[in-house]
């Protein structure tokens, strides 16, 4: 089986998006109007023929959008549904399609893929971007507008298949890429996005409970509001991406709860210890306050044939992100990639 991929100019690459939710359509509306060739596919048929209204091109089957040997092949189906996609998508996907996903778990997904014997064709890749809401209705083309994507390597990555997907972020969405492992993507999203969700959901229960509910609520402002936005969306989503992350998330809530036990043994002492509290309410000062992205260095990186997954996992372990990638005419001559962070 081949189990490498050519390249090809960015701008003639085809892709497909598999399930068309906030997510996939966000997707399949931004490279329609890249003009980019998008196709599509989607469980529902009304969401599929919407989409055919919205100038896609709509498979009634799955299996046959795989067949079709696009370039690259999104998958943006909810986590629960992964293994069963994955499996269908083997049935029929050419060796040369590159396969990546959108999912907010990596290591979740990538036992999926390899389940389905699609490991050498697969790149993990999770945009960070996204509202409350869900549904090709709410689909937007502008969702993914200067998004960083993290981008996940294993040791059955490919070259060409990672250069493919880097191409993908950084010139046809104008995005940048973080480029590291699947376990390192989910215990950094559990403390960024999984932990924010049940933090949320703890503030809207905790007032939900009060007996002064109502007269909370009417008082509520932007620290509420902002506080609990993700807990406004689907509740059975939320619950469901926090279980499939639960590894990381466990640890995360571990020392949330550490915290807060320091702040009510501090409120409840004879006299408040401040100490304790300012300790509290300063100890975030260095995320909060650190330098802008837009102040960053900019730097570029030739990347060695022999060493290149090392060399992009080293950039990710900085924090430094790919916003760029030059590629001879042939794989083998010279990669490059240009580099926003403390490189």
């Amino acid at each position: 089986m081949v189990t490498d991929a050519p390249l090809r100019e960015p701008r003639t690459m085809t892709v497909g998006v598999v399930t068309l939710g906030l997510i996939g359509g966000s997707l399949a509306l931004a490279l329609r109007d890249r003009g980019i060739a998008v196709s599509v596919w989607d469980r529902n048929p009304t969401t599929r023929a919407t989409a055919r209204e919205a100038g896609l091109t709509a498979f009634d089957e799955l299996e046959d959008l795989a067949a079709s040997g696009v370039d690259l092949l999104v998958v943006a189906s909810p986590l629960f549904a992964m293994s069963d996609i994955m499996v269908r998508i083997a049935r029929t996907v050419p060796p040369h399609t590159t396969i990546t996903d959108a999912g907010s778990v990596k290591e979740r997904v990538r036992e999926s893929v390899n389940a389905a014997g699609l490991g050498s064709q697969y790149v993990g890749a999770h945009p960070m971007a996204g509202t409350e809401k869900s549904g090709f209705a709410h689909a937007d083309p502008h969702l993914f507008d200067g998004a960083t994507w993290g981008l996940t390597l294993a040791e059955e990555t490919k070259l060409t298949r990672a250069l493919l997907v880097l191409q993908f972020i950084t010139r046809i969405m104008s995005g940048r890429a973080l480029v590291t492992t699947d376990r390192i993507h989910d215990d950094s999203v559990a403390l960024v996005s999984h932990l924010p969700h049940v933090l949320a959901h703890s503030l809207t229960g905790i007032a939900a409970t009060s007996p002064n509910r109502e007269l909370a609520v009417r008082l509520a402002a932007g620290s509420f509001r902002d506080g609990t936005r993700v807990a406004r969306g689907s509740a059975t989503r939320n619950q469901a991406m926090i279980v499939d992350n639960s590894r990381a998330v466990l640890g995360a809530v571990d020392r949330a709860i550490e915290l807060l036990t320091d702040v009510r043994d501090a409120l409840d002492a004879t006299e408040p210890g401040t100490e304790e509290l300012t300790e509290f309410f300063t100890r975030g000062a260095p995320i909060v306050e650190r330098a802008s992205d837009g102040e960053a260095s900019e730097s570029e990186v030739s990347l060695d044939h022999a060493n290149w997954a090392e060399q992009l996992l080293a950039i990710g372990a900085t924090g430094s992100l790919v916003t760029g990638i030059t590629v001879g005419a042939d794989v083998a001559q010279a990669i490059t990639v240009n580099v926003r962070g403390n490189m």
